[in-house]
């Protein structure tokens, strides 16, 4: 189980599931009261997409996600921990390549952002965010807020010392920092994309 479909899949009689039409302005509202993993089959104005929320909201969520039960989420985890990382391989090309879109294409309107509360200054996205240090190539991972601005613009809070530190070496080369905004993968992405211990010589997302 590799990816989210499959999640989705394996779990979806777990998930507090909304099959009736949303409107993509409700879904804030209607997570803020959910006390589990909360699965829209169906957003008004956009159609074939689906939107999951609160995958880490408790310890049964967690245990989805880790795949044991509520009672032994730490137990797993530190398993996982103490596994260890293991080197990536790269590969060209993808299932999250099947419809590139660029210049006068690019719509990030397009996608059923969400803007969770009235307060928010424009909708984002919980989502990660990869970068690659430019110095050692190793990448990064944070768990930021990524916003829409417009059609072709996003803003991405940097929340992490190492996220900065490699802004800070592009911006002194007076060189743009690519970055990768990642939604909807297997939510242990996620989890691998949060941990924050020191390590060295390895990146985050090489523990998942």
């Amino acid at each position: 189980m590799t990816d989210m479909n499959a999640f989705l899949k394996a779990h979806q009689e777990d998930f507090i599931h909304i099959k009736k039409p949303v409107k993509l302005d409700h879904i804030g509202a209607l997570v803020a009261q959910a006390d589990d993993t909360i699965l829209f089959d169906r957003i008004e104005g956009f159609p074939g997409f689906r939107m999951i929320d609160l995958l880490f909201v408790n310890r049964k969520a967690q245990a989805r996600v880790l795949g044991c039960e509520p009672k032994e989420v730490v137990k797993r985890l530190a398993e996982v921990m103490q596994e260890g990382p293991k080197p990536l391989k790269e590969v060209d090309g993808g299932p999250c390549q099947e419809k590139v879109f660029t210049g006068d294409d690019v719509d990030l309107t397009a996608l059923p952002v969400v803007r969770h509360t009235e307060l928010d200054p424009y909708p984002y996205a919980t989502c990660f965010a990869v970068h690659v240090d430019p110095e050692t190539k190793q990448y990064n991972a944070m768990f930021p807020r990524s916003g829409v601005l417009n059609r072709k613009e996003m803003v991405t809070s940097f929340v992490t010392p190492t996220a900065n530190r490699i802004l800070a070496k592009y911006r002194s080369a007076g060189k743009p920092m690519p970055q990768a905004i990642v939604i909807g993968t297997h939510p242990a992405w996620e989890l691998a994309a949060c941990y924050s211990h020191p390590h060295h010589a390895w990146w985050e997302l090489e523990l998942f």
